[in-house]
């Protein structure tokens, strides 16, 4: 089966209400088929049956828009969505492929891993992602993006109580953080001071699991407020 049919196949059975174009759903191959060559290079991903990465990483990113808020997400124009410790890009590079008009910006502390996605940027002609190679702490410091961001995504980055800090700082009253969290999501919860907890309200909490996989995890959707 060519990758494009697996793709799209996978994507109408486990997101029945989404629509992606042909267009769309070649940036996802190209995307993938690049991760493929440069995972020799650098360690970017340690999933390489092609299967486990649509999976693991395509799916696992695209969930997001069954959330409340996935709708405003895919499509509303120009919103803002920052991606904290992106790796590969994941999430949010495949965001920004199924959404041309989400500005992302994407920030790693590793060059390596940022060289890898201004490759892809450039080969897959991705307009409105900025792609930054530096800490967290390093680019509040310079106060850039202050209050102005819609949506913060955390994959696996950090704990609850540093994105709250985050959080706060970027986002806009009202915008969005949005996190992949495991089973231990409400340990970490509660060790955050009540002095930043009450920035935020948890909106949404949805386990999820795929029907072609056992593979699943839990969506937390915070407002800040």
């Amino acid at each position: 089966m060519r990758k494009t049919v697996q793709i799209t196949y996978v994507l109408k059975k486990e997101f029945p209400n989404l629509r992606f174009s042909e267009k769309t759903v070649s940036l996802f191959e190209k995307y993938f088929e690049i991760l493929k060559q440069w995972n020799k290079k650098i360690n970017l991903t340690a999933i390489f049956d092609p299967e486990q990465i649509i999976i693991k990483h395509l799916l696992d990113s695209l969930v997001v828009y069954n959330t409340s808020i996935g709708h405003s997400l895919m499509t509303l124009p120009s919103s803002s969505l920052l991606d904290l410790g992106s790796g590969a890009g994941i999430p949010g590079i495949l965001l920004q492929i199924s959404n041309p008009c989400l500005n992302v910006i994407s920030i790693d502390k590793s060059q390596k891993k940022i060289g890898f996605q201004e490759f892809v940027k450039a080969k897959l002609e991705l307009k409105n992602l900025e792609l930054l190679s530096e800490r967290v702490e390093t680019l509040m410091k310079r106060r850039i993006y202050e209050k102005s961001l819609d949506f913060i995504v955390s994959r696996a980055f950090v704990q609850i109580k540093d994105l709250f800090e985050y959080g706060r700082f970027f986002l806009k009253d009202h915008g969005y953080l949005i996190l992949w969290k495991g089973a231990g999501w409400q340990d970490e919860l509660k060790v955050v001071p009540d002095s930043l907890q009450r920035y935020f309200e948890l909106v949404e909490n949805s386990p999820y699991q795929f029907k072609q996989s056992s593979f699943g995890g839990r969506i937390l959707v915070f407002q800040h407020i």
